[in-house]
């Protein structure tokens, strides 16, 4: 369970899968899933050198053990969409028992 201070919100959207052209392709309702308490914590930020001038915006979120969302899911905070970077971490507490659910974030501008 997250601790009382836990006051953050997102919006998991998860995808529409659908065949095109012999390809699986993703897609995002419009509505997703509000889901609160949260914490979102900044992440790191750093600069891509690959021709352009770009940042990659990471952010970290911790949310409740139980809550439903898959590595394609689309994360939104504060009107900004980020992709989980990765997969859903869900860490244990020393008794072995579910304790919180970890998700890295990544966006880029540029």
């Amino acid at each position: 369970m997250l601790p009382g201070f836990a006051s953050d919100s997102i919006i998991i959207t998860e995808p529409v899968w659908a065949g095109e052209r012999g390809k699986q392709v993703k897609t995002y309702p419009a509505q997703g899933s509000v889901v609160s308490p949260v914490i979102v914590q900044d992440g790191s930020t750093s600069p891509t050198f690959e021709l352009r001038d770009a940042v990659e915006i990471r952010k970290v979120v911790f949310l409740n053990p139980g809550v439903s969302v898959s590595r394609h899911a689309r994360i939104t905070i504060d009107g900004r969409y980020y992709r989980i970077y990765g997969a859903p971490h869900v860490w244990k507490g020393p008794a072995g028992i579910a304790s919180h659910i970890h998700l890295d974030l990544v966006d880029w501008e540029g």
